[in-house]
């Protein structure tokens, strides 16, 4: 509990002044502090009268997964987050519409510090460019998903549309969008699901 005090204390002195969105002309993305690990708390549109997208104040950003082998020979899971403690958390801003958030020696169970995350999120006009780096460090634990961004609470179940981007670079148009995951009225999209071979 010390070590995720001083991490957060050292994070939060680090970016006090941060003011915690990127912005273009068409588009401002809005982020929670450290101490929720950046999360993205709203996509708002400046062309359609402020229209917003993502209303969740507690928001998301990445999740990545690992596995391992045990002894025994079954597989150990593990869930790494953005909201888990890292040894080092920074923003590095590039402008007024472009940022990288880099994570430092985050845990894996047995290795502590094995893993490195950047998060890097560009605005270019009305369209978002999201990008992760992962540095894994660990001989044992082998990344196999990367989920990123994930966005929550996009829009109205059942009452918008929705463009659903895919695996192979196309994208699936839905009318009236409905999922399993509803939540509280609204729904989510887990934008870029990366499995990894």
């Amino acid at each position: 509990m010390s070590r995720l005090a001083f991490a957060l204390g050292v994070v939060v002195c680090a970016h006090a002044g941060w003011a915690r969105s990127l912005t273009t002309e068409s588009l401002v993305v809005q982020f929670a502090g450290p101490e929720d690990g950046f999360a993205v708390t709203g996509i708002v549109s400046r062309m359609s009268a402020g229209a917003r997208f993502i209303a969740d104040a507690k928001g998301d950003f990445w999740s990545i997964d690992f596995e391992r082998r045990t002894d025994d020979g079954s597989v150990e899971r593990h869930v790494v987050t953005h909201r888990d403690a890292a040894r080092t958390m920074r923003v590095e801003r590039e402008g007024a519409s472009s940022a990288a958030f880099v994570w430092e020696g985050l845990d894996l169970p047995d290795e502590p510090g094995a893993l490195d995350v950047r998060a890097r999120v560009a605005l270019a006009g009305p369209a978002v460019e999201w990008t992760l780096s992962v540095s894994n460090r660990s001989p044992v634990w082998a990344q196999t998903m990367a989920r990123y961004p994930i966005l929550r609470r996009v829009t109205r179940v059942g009452k918008d549309d929705v463009l659903l981007p895919s695996m192979n670079l196309g994208a699936k148009f839905v009318r009236l969008f409905r999922t399993g995951q509803e939540d509280e009225g609204t729904t989510g999209i887990e934008n870029s699901r990366v499995n990894v071979p």
